[in-house]
């Protein structure tokens, strides 16, 4: 397993991220820390080891940082392939992959050494320039990766447009199945609240969900 992590700016420096309490946030680094090849982690031994909260895991759950996959609180960092490239020679398969059923393990982010595709890379050569010279600058951009929306996110939006979705419930529902539309990964969260709009005025109400089903970490 590659031994250094790398923490993009674009999630740790959004609003998402900073309006979570602290100890939300320094949890999400050590769990980022702890994580294997694929960023799964056992979120229970890290919490032990930190004394971190459930609270803590809960709110990193509820704001799309973290996906719990089983009761033993082994989870998945959903921003792991934009924190993170390993290259193919270093990289270990998750001992945890077959967790996550649906899709597959998403392994996008290991590269091989010869590729020179990747703009961010672990090592002195992430440094303004790839193993070739070559600018950073130069490089085509990489295609824009789906971000979950917070509760504050969704209320604004809901707000501006006069829709009655209610915020929490749309978050909770769709963070307890990993941001899915039936079997695809959402592309844009927008649609999937005006889709909501829809069913509400249809159907006067809107089913919710759980944000996970786990026993209390004692």
């Amino acid at each position: 397993m590659a031994e250094r992590r790398m923490f993009a700016k674009s999630i740790i420096g959004s609003a998402r991220f900073l309006r979570m309490p602290p100890t939300s946030r320094l949890l999400y680094y050590d769990l980022g820390m702890d994580a294997d090849d694929d960023g799964c982690v056992e979120a229970f031994a890290v919490m032990r080891k930190t004394g971190a909260a459930e609270d803590d895991l809960r709110v990193l759950v509820s704001k799309g940082f973290v996906r719990v996959l089983n009761d033993d609180l082994v989870s998945l960092i959903l921003d792991w392939k934009t924190n993170n490239y390993i290259q193919k020679d270093r990289y270990h398969p998750s001992i945890y992959a077959k967790l996550i059923d649906n899709p597959p393990l998403n392994t996008e982010c290991i590269q091989t050494v010869s590729d020179m595709d990747t703009e961010v890379r672990l090592g002195k050569d992430s440094i303004g320039k790839d193993s070739i010279g070559e600018s950073v600058a130069d490089k085509p951009p990489t295609r824009h990766r789906f971000s979950p929306p917070s509760v504050d996110d969704v209320r604004a939006y809901c707000t501006e447009n006069g829709f009655r979705v209610g915020p929490d419930r749309f978050v909770d529902f769709y963070t307890s199945n990993g941001w899915r539309v039936g079997k695809n990964p959402m592309k844009d969260w927008k649609a999937a609240v005006r889709s909501w709009e829809r069913k509400e005025k249809q159907n006067g109400k809107t089913e919710s969900k759980p944000i996970w089903n786990v026993g209390t970490v004692v």
